[in-house]
């Protein structure tokens, strides 16, 4: 009897569990915001899109009204979850809460109506170009209107900018109607020797003091730290790194010693790190090896570190040899970059 009595209980509990389950489901996705509905793009008026308002709607504003994602973009930025094969990236003037929107970034896969677009907005489309550009696009504005496309012909997906009319005018500076060839990408480090100049060096030299064997001192320590950072002043001369008093580069040098055991022999360590300033920026290589040490230990420090040296400034000239200037495509990624910068302020 007790077991009849018991199942309608536990199904009336398991009933409770499902019902509850299920209501909860239901007031999560009642609670998520909604995916954004996007205007026509000819709806745009030069100081926002439907609710999105330049210098007026925030990020918290943007995450509570609508589905809203990071934007692969920067961080100044964020993803407007949407329909109807459009992407929408609302540019912000910061991070956090209190950023506001100071333009749009869409990318469609249907291209709009320029002719009604044109209407619409009573102005004409043009055809410009980047006074320098290192691959075939070009944009299409409307300059009157705050609104241009930058693509290439042929392209299945466009880009198109809703921005302020009087930032449009301030791009436009930098174009021209007439189409220009295509530049090499600027190489700011034509003419350098590919040698990596360091005018700082720093080695450190530390012996464990447990167990330690007879005739090992403080003065070991400073004879291996001594020859080594005079070998930092002088082996680089012959390969493409080199010591150069005044230059902010650096090169580090650490070995460190283990417990001693009852032979007299302990493990020991060397870590290196060289940075170089370069014309394409700093460039900062290291390497770690370790050994076993015991007899002549000061001769098998000082190789120790020599063996470190060697194997750090070959890296380091094999990366030398192969720095370059961007490719056509991180060229113009850098121009976006520094697009959405300036779409973005205040």
């Amino acid at each position: 009897m007790s077991q009849g009595y018991s199942r309608p209980a536990t199904e009336n509990a398991l009933s409770f569990v499902h019902s509850f389950k299920v209501l909860a489901s239901f007031l999560f996705i009642a609670a998520a915001p909604p995916v954004f509905t996007a205007p026509p793009i000819e709806r745009f008026d030069g100081q926002g899109w439907g609710e999105i308002r330049f210098g007026q709607t925030t990020d918290a504003e943007l995450k509570a009204k609508w589905a809203t994602r990071k934007s692969p973009l920067r961080p100044e930025a964020i993803r407007l979850e949407a329909q109807g094969g459009v992407v929408i990236d609302v540019l912000l003037d910061g991070r956090g809460g209190e950023a506001k929107a100071q333009g749009i970034r869409l990318a469609l896969t249907s291209p709009p109506d320029l002719r009604r677009m044109g209407i619409l907005y009573g102005d004409e489309p043009e055809v410009r170009y980047f006074k320098t550009r290192y691959e075939g696009k070009q944009l299409l504005v409307f300059p009157k209107s705050g609104v241009f496309c930058y693509h290439a012909p042929g392209e299945d997906t466009t880009i198109w900018f809703l921005v302020r009319p009087d930032r449009l005018q301030e791009e436009l500076q930098d174009t021209t109607t007439k189409p220009t060839a295509l530049s090499p990408v600027p190489d700011p480090g034509a003419g350098w020797d590919r040698v990596g100049r360091y005018g700082f060096t720093d080695v450190d030299v530390s012996i464990s003091g447990n167990n330690r064997p007879r005739g090992i001192s403080r003065l070991t320590e400073d004879r291996v730290g001594w020859r080594l950072d005079d070998a930092l002043r002088s082996f680089g001369e012959r390969n493409r790194v080199r010591y150069t008093p005044g230059e902010s580069g650096r090169y580090d040098i650490e070995i460190n010693g283990g417990k001693w055991d009852s032979r007299g022999t302990a493990d020991f360590s060397v870590s290196a790190s060289l940075s170089v300033d370069t014309p394409y920026g700093q460039v900062t290589e290291s390497i770690y090896d370790s050994e076993r040490c015991g007899g002549s230990l000061e001769s098998r420090l000082v190789n120790l570190g020599y063996g470190a040296i060697y194997e750090l400034e070959r890296k380091m000239a094999r990366r030398l040899a192969n720095l370059g200037p961007p490719s056509p495509t991180e060229a113009e990624e850098a121009r976006m970059q520094a697009l959405y910068t300036r779409l973005s302020r205040p």
